[in-house]
């Protein structure tokens, strides 16, 4: 395996990761203290875990981008479009009655 592969690897883990915190937070909450501790000095809510996991992986990201094989790590203009979209999406579910507020 390369260093490359080894990066990308890390890419789909760092996803993984994210997408965990993710699916806990919406079962227990944000503000929740899950029982297990990664951080053993102090303990940290789902929402301070999420943002740890997503800065891994926007460093692994990052060495990607360093290594010349992405052209960017972050596309404002793509950015931009996804908030739009995610707009669109939220009202059409609101519009159904399936998103409440």
């Amino acid at each position: 395996m390369t260093e490359n592969e080894i990066l990308l690897t890390m890419v789909a883990e760092e996803c993984a990761e994210v997408a965990h915190v993710a699916s806990k937070s919406l079962r227990f909450g944000l503000d929740n203290i899950p029982p297990y501790d990664y951080n053993k000095e102090a303990q940290a809510t789902n929402a301070v875990r999420l943002v740890e996991e997503f800065n891994d992986l926007y460093a692994v990201m990052e060495l990607l981008y360093l290594r010349g094989l992405i052209h960017t790590i972050v596309d404002r203009e793509l950015v931009d479009q996804k908030h739009e979209k995610i707009g669109k999406y939220m009202k059409m579910s609101k519009d159904l009655e399936i998103l409440k507020y």
